[in-house]
């Protein structure tokens, strides 16, 4: 439910709505890998590069190499 609402914050161009919805359940389960994701596009919604880098960064450090 929480992901739905912050893809409907993005969709309305509502990016700082989606940020204060997401960062604190990314924060609580940080393993949450479609969070983060939308957590990251949030912050590149809102003009904020450097915050979605570090979303970005931390996502493909928790997905599964390629042997």
């Amino acid at each position: 439910m929480i992901t739905a609402l912050g893809v409907y914050y993005l969709q309305a161009n509502r990016a700082p709505a989606a940020i204060q919805l997401l960062a604190p359940v990314v924060t609580r389960m940080p393993r949450f890998v479609y969070g983060r994701f939308l957590l990251g596009s949030a912050y590149l919604a809102g003009e904020r590069p450097t915050e979605a880098l570090e979303q970005f960064t931390a996502l493909e450090q928790q997905l599964p190499r390629e042997p």
